[in-house]
């Protein structure tokens, strides 16, 4: 048995799967954090963003960071996009480590 796509079937699944891929991203933005407790960039720290969505704030706990992994920024919005959070990490050649 042969199946064929109709030009207006192929058009309504795009449509379609248009749809609920443009209102899957989270509309977040993590922009002007303020540390609320513990040591600044050091495991424990928890840092609020403001509005991270209309009517929440986010609050973000540095748990640990392993294998010689410092944090030098909580945020840095200077190279990405508001809508992420992008701690700056810094890394020693050759290591592995990460931060939780």
């Amino acid at each position: 048995m042969k199946r064929i796509i109709t030009q207006v079937g192929l058009c309504s699944f795009l449509a379609l799967l248009f749809h609920f891929s443009a209102y899957s991203q989270p509309d977040y933005s993590f922009t002007g954090s303020a540390l609320i407790s513990g040591t600044p960039l050091q495991n424990n720290a928890v840092y609020k963003f403001t509005s991270a969505k209309p009517g929440v704030d986010a609050n973000v706990k540095i748990i640990s960071q392993v294998g010689g992994v410092t944090l030098s920024e909580i945020d840095n919005n200077g190279t990405g996009f508001n809508e992420a959070l992008q701690p700056f990490i810094n890394v020693q050649p050759n290591a592995n480590g990460y931060v939780e």
